[in-house]
């Protein structure tokens, strides 16, 4: 069945089962690919409001988890025609958004993303587009298609030059390093490296958080190049792994590990190694260090552009959401101990997120401090 033959009735009476919790697999499929399609056009003017509120519904079952375990789902009708007033603006908005910004740009701030060179020179990077952003004795440093990469010119050593990249709350962005490792850096975070690494080690710093896939990499000897990230409390070692470092909270720095193998060291000389879908986690003095078993790819979702977060407190998800947005959310008149599950799309604006958290029932309030 072709997705744009579909009526609208079995539409409707597929996004009636989802939210029932009735839908089968095939059922299933059929409305997730339709709900990724451009329904403009298909419908008809008078029915074309309650359609759009039924995919918005929808919509917001997958994204936020509504579900029949979830306290608020029986209430899901009843704020039906608030949603719709944000549904639609956000229907308007992803429909109008047909392409990514150069450099990684989901919420307009007055900061920028700055490249800090061995001299102190500070590049930003926000307007550079497909260009030559510098040149150095072996090495070029290219802006392409939203990635900022550090490409090696012919065989000479390593450049003992450290570059730093920074990003303001609000913007992220995708680096590749001249060993061909792939990083995104998160909103508030930076990350420091040599411009060309040399051939027997590879280290660099960061704060915040960051994703990366390291490439794997002989010395002349044939022996595989260690790859060390230093951040807050703890150093840890790979050789070529996909992985996540969130240290965001100085008090308790996140490991993630989606593939490979990482051995973590903290300052306290205590050692810690993971394995794929676990994640460590290490207190500020480097004393405390543990792991648990994850689903990694949720918590690098944030790398495709949503905001995730796993059964957290109001709290917690207002903290998430003020840092991208740069605002200060607090919690307010919480009385109950309800957590959270799901994710939110960072591309939006923030009042429309602010809706979607109040439509999640966490109140709260924007402080001036």
């Amino acid at each position: 069945m072709e997705n744009n033959k579909i009526s609208q009735q079995k539409i409707e009476q597929l996004a009636e089962k989802k939210l029932l919790g009735t839908i089968s697999d095939e059922e299933d499929f059929i409305l997730s690919e339709w709900l990724n399609q451009d329904v403009d056009g298909e419908l008809d003017q008078p029915s074309k409001f309650t359609f759009i509120k039924k995919k918005i519904l929808t919509k917001i079952q997958w994204e936020l988890g509504w579900n029949r375990a979830n306290p608020h789902a029986k209430n899901i009708w009843k704020i039906a025609c608030a949603i719709i007033v944000v549904g639609i603006s956000i229907i308007f908005y992803e429909k109008n958004t047909h392409k990514q910004p150069s450099i990684l740009t989901i919420h307009q701030n007055n900061y920028e993303i700055l490249l800090t060179t061995a001299s102190g020179k500070k590049i930003e990077l926000d307007s550079i587009k497909n260009s030559v952003v510098r040149q150095g004795r072996n090495y070029a440093v290219i802006a392409k298609n939203g990635t900022l990469i550090y490409q090696r010119k012919g065989k000479d050593g390593a450049t003992f030059e450290t570059n730093e990249i920074a990003t303001p709350p609000g913007k992220s962005i995708q680096i590749v390093l001249s060993d061909g490792t792939k990083v995104w850096l998160n909103e508030s975070s930076s990350i420091s490296f040599p411009a060309v690494f040399n051939n027997d080690y590879r280290e660099i710093k960061s704060s915040g958080e960051v994703y990366l896939e390291v490439a794997k990499v002989l010395n002349p000897k044939g022996k595989r190049v260690p790859f060390i990230v230093k951040s807050n409390n703890q150093s840890l070692s790979v050789l070529g792994t996909h992985f996540d470092v969130n240290a965001y909270d100085i008090q308790n720095t996140k490991t993630t590990l989606v593939e490979g193998k990482v051995e973590i060291s903290s300052n306290q000389k205590k050692h810690l190694t993971l394995l794929p879908n676990q994640q460590a986690q290490v207190d500020v003095s480097g004393a405390d260090m543990k792991k648990k078993e994850v689903d990694p790819f949720k918590l690098i979702s944030w790398t495709k552009g949503y905001i995730n977060f796993e059964n957290a407190s109001a709290q917690e998800v207002l903290n998430v959401v003020g840092r991208w947005y740069h605002v200060n959310l607090i919690i307010k008149n919480n009385k109950t101990n309800q957590t959270y599950s799901g994710k939110l799309n960072r591309n939006l604006p923030l009042t429309n997120t602010m809706e979607a958290l109040r439509f999640m029932h966490i109140n709260f309030e924007i402080s001036k401090s």
